[in-house]
Parts: structure tokens; sequence; C-alpha cells
């Protein structure tokens, strides 16, 4: 019975480990409380107000094939020039299981949500196409790039 037992919770607690078993994903979303992927396509993202008087859009990331237990990432977002429209954002720490609300969250996939991705000037790049970048990094030195098209619009109080 112990024997089952410890099998039991060795197979529970695999199924929450980080996916080492694949080359490193990044899957870019949206989302202040849950995650809400990215088209291939240009999203348009509601700038929000900070607390600081400063506005932002929301981030959110699902990685697969690499230690999400403890990773460090980077945003940022580029104008169609290259010029940067926001502040760099890195965040180091472990992400979440992948709450597998939906189909796309596979087993041993990590997601963060609300990450806020500061906007520099927002007026000067509100309804304009920007290149949101993120690259992660594990402490194995695994790593991965994604990038899409977003579109800042109205802000939200």
């Amino acid at each position: 019975m112990r024997v089952l037992l410890l099998a039991v919770l060795a197979l529970v607690a695999g199924c929450d480990s980080p996916n080492l078993n694949t080359d490193p994903l990044l899957i870019l979303g949206t989302g202040e409380v849950e995650f809400i992927p990215l088209t291939d396509g240009v999203d348009d993202l509601a700038l929000a107000s900070g607390i600081q008087g400063g506005q932002h859009v929301w981030g959110a990331l699902r990685v697969t094939g690499m230690d999400w237990t403890n990773l460090t990432v980077t945003w940022e977002l580029t104008d169609e020039d290259g010029d940067r429209a926001s502040e760099t954002t890195t965040i180091r720490q472990a992400f979440n299981h992948c709450t597998r609300s939906d189909d796309a969250c596979e087993q041993g996939m990590g997601e963060i949500v609300a990450v806020t991705v500061i906007v520099d000037d927002p007026g000067a790049v509100r309804g304009d196409e920007l290149s949101m970048t993120v690259d992660a990094s594990d402490e194995e030195g695994r790593t991965a790039t994604a990038v899409t098209k977003i579109r800042p619009v109205t802000v939200i109080e």
C-alpha cells in the first residue's frame, strides 16, 4: 500500500513539473486575471493606468521546454523603426502551472499573467502597430524568443 501511494504521488508531482522533453516554446498572451492568447495578426491591447501615473499593457506568457520554476523573462515594445516604445521589463520568478483552462494548455506548461509592460509615451504610440518581443532563459541555459504585433488603444482607468 505504501509503495502504491508513493507511486501515485510521484505521478501527480510529475504532471506539474516543467516539460523539458520538447524544444523551448513561448506563447504570448495578455490578461490581468487569466491568460488570453494573442493572434498571429495585430491584437488591440487596452492601455491600463498604473497606480504611479504611468500606462501599460498587460502581458501574459505560457512556456514549455524550459524550467519555468525559475525563469528570467524580458519584455519590450518597439515601433516599426525598431525604436523602443516601452521600458524594458525583466522578471525572474517561478511561473504557475498552466491552468488548463483551454485546450492549448499542455501538460508540463507554465504560465504567468498580469505582467505590466510599461509604455514610455502612450500618446505617441496609441493606435500604432508595435512589436512585443519576449526573451526567456532558464538556469540550464535553455532560451526562447517570441515576437507578436500589438496596437495600444484606449486607456482603461
